[in-house]
């Protein structure tokens, strides 16, 4: 009896996530993501682009895929191109779009340009329950947290509670819990509720300018940059690279990466690591390339080398661009990108022995 009611729990269980998994295949993604809208245009045109652009929101905002295909096609190397940028988006949830997007079928990139971070597994508070950190808890996700969290420089404690936070999470992905919402927008059709419509999605190949959006938050961030000017240029003239000799980031993330590297790799395409435009300085991102965990790595967050785009009129606040601004880094980038491609040596490249 008892093996019976075991082999029905078994059962059970097995019936119950397997219904579970086919539910998410077909519901919309999370609404707050920015990726959701543009992964469905992604899926309905995947044969039509060579490569994409994934990473936060400066990603988003800076890289123009009209400026920069064009700049390449007048360079001789010819690319259609998708910004699948997201704001907010860490290392994790990156890795999930990857991976959705190259399971996708028709998909033909021949490379994908990922902003880089040090796959940190802390979340904080008021992430820990929304949609899209839910969403990229899947199997692969959640191992990837797991390893990240055991691989933590903290103590034992800090490092249990934060493998527990991943396991419930896993818990609720698999079980769809809260996924009622997204069943409904799935029912009424309005399933890309971002706030960017598709018909902008395809006119801007992914990518959209913080000046056409108008929200509170945006107008505090724009105020803040133009109520003190002197304090955003010193920050920018602190921002050049200092040096840095590894750390536990590098630890944690080195399998992380490798794996990645291997995925993109395997579906075909090159993977390329750009750091976009901003006021972060990233010393240990360079020190990612400088002990071979990235195979390249172009970085465009220096403004001694690239003033150009770092210009205090073209920042619309303290870590993104204005539209104008964008397109001049996109054009500068496109000419780096071509630069590497044929085995040149561009100002943005970070070396291992440099």
């Amino acid at each position: 009896m008892r093996a019976l009611a075991s082999l029905n729990l078994i059962l059970a269980l097995a019936a119950f996530f397997g219904v579970s998994g086919f539910v998410r295949e077909w519901v919309p993604g999370p609404a707050a993501a920015a990726s959701t809208p543009k992964m469905e245009h992604l899926a309905e045109h995947a044969g039509e682009y060579d490569a994409i652009f994934l990473g936060s929101s400066r990603v988003y905002r800076h890289f123009v895929p009209a400026v920069i295909d064009k700049k390449l096609g007048e360079l001789g190397e010819p690319l259609r191109t998708f910004n699948l940028g997201a704001p907010g988006a860490g290392s994790f949830e990156v890795d999930n779009l990857l991976r959705r997007v190259l399971a996708m079928k028709g998909i033909r990139l021949r490379f994908v340009f990922i902003e880089p971070s040090l796959w940190g597994p802390f979340i904080f508070n008021e992430n820990r329950e929304t949609e899209r950190t839910v969403a990229w808890h899947t199997l692969t996700g959640t191992s990837q947290a797991l390893e990240a969290s055991w691989k933590m420089n903290s103590d034992l404690r800090v490092r249990f509670d934060t493998c527990f936070l991943h396991l419930r999470l896993l818990g609720w992905h698999l079980s769809n819990f809260g996924l009622g919402k997204r069943i409904i927008r799935s029912f009424t059709g309005n399933s890309a509720t971002f706030g960017i419509s598709k018909e902008e999605i395809a006119s801007g190949s992914g990518y959209w300018p913080l000046d056409l959006e108008y929200t509170e938050d945006l107008r505090q961030r724009r105020l803040k940059l133009l109520d003190d000017r002197k304090s955003f240029e010193l920050k920018i003239a602190r921002l050049p690279y200092r040096g840095s000799l590894g750390g536990a980031g590098l630890k944690r993330s080195a399998n992380l990466i490798e794996e990645q590297i291997r995925l993109v790799r395997s579906a075909g395409a090159e993977p390329v690591y750009v750091i976009p435009p901003g006021s972060v300085g990233t010393p240990l991102l360079y020190s990612q390339r400088k002990f071979g965990q990235l195979n390249v790595l172009l970085a465009f967050n220096d403004p001694a080398k690239y003033p150009a785009f770092y210009d205090y009129d073209l920042f619309f606040d303290r870590n993104h661009l204005k539209a104008k601004g964008a397109k001049i880094f996109s054009r500068i980038f496109a000419e780096e990108f071509v630069s590497w491609l044929r085995g040149g040596k561009p100002k943005s490249e970070v070396d291992e022995d440099s």
